[in-house]
């Protein structure tokens, strides 16, 4: 006999069942905020597999990145889309943490890491108010737990406001986002390869700036990865 608790769950997910973050349709037993059929379905880059580092190429060359890696496809009205929008817009900060989770099991079976730090990239602390949470810090600590690394959430701090950079060119994104990083605690991070964390790559920009400011304190190396990659 299952117990009361149990019967009047199994019920109200009768009644109410959750719904799948990318597709809409219900979760069935076992699954949480992704079902298995887009889980299947998500367009994986495969980027950590390749030596030649194609994602470097949106970073300026005199930047001293020494990896940078992408989760997913991005694809305008497609699953990563909805699970990015949901993650940033409709209060669901855990699915940065799941995806982050499933990233970083990956690379612990894929690929070779030497980071010692993850830092999420950071909001502006008014907007992060506003919206309740900051989107990175999920993802950074999913991937921690998959990858035993440790991250913090505020070594890296954003000093000034910027506008979104959704409708701007790269010239814009790079003038937008110029000198607004800063460490709070540059000996942390001191002769360090800290990995650099965030939702999306486009052209780059808020990441090199946050990746100089690392650099500026001394860190050994400065690698970056995103759940998803538009473009």
């Amino acid at each position: 006999m299952k117990p009361w608790a149990t019967i009047f769950s199994d019920f109200v997910d009768l009644l109410f069942p959750e719904s799948c973050q990318a597709c809409g349709a219900g979760l069935v037993k076992g699954e949480a905020l992704v079902c298995a059929a887009c889980q299947y379905a998500l367009p994986q880059t495969h980027l950590h597999r390749d030596i030649e580092q194609p994602l470097r190429q949106r970073f300026s060359p005199s930047f001293p990145l020494q990896a940078a890696w992408g989760f997913l496809y991005f694809q305008k009205q497609g699953r990563v889309q909805r699970l990015l929008h949901a993650l940033k817009y409709e209060n669901q900060p855990e699915i940065g943490r799941l995806l982050g989770q499933w990233y970083g099991q990956i690379l612990k079976e894929e690929a070779r890491l030497d980071v010692e730090l993850i830092l999420p990239i950071p909001l502006h602390p008014l907007k992060q108010r506003k919206r309740g949470y900051n989107q990175s810090d999920g993802i950074a600590d999913g991937l921690s737990q998959a990858l035993q690394i440790a991250w913090h959430p505020q070594i890296l701090r954003r000093e000034s406001y910027t506008l979104s950079q959704t409708q701007k060119n790269k010239m814009e994104r790079w003038e937008n986002v110029k000198g607004i990083f800063a460490v709070a605690e540059p000996a942390m991070v001191a002769q360090k390869h800290i990995l650099l964390v965030d939702d999306v790559l486009t052209t780059g920009a808020t990441l090199e700036a946050a990746g100089r400011a690392l650099v500026e304190v001394r860190a050994r190396a400065v690698s970056v990865l995103t759940l998803a990659v538009a473009g």
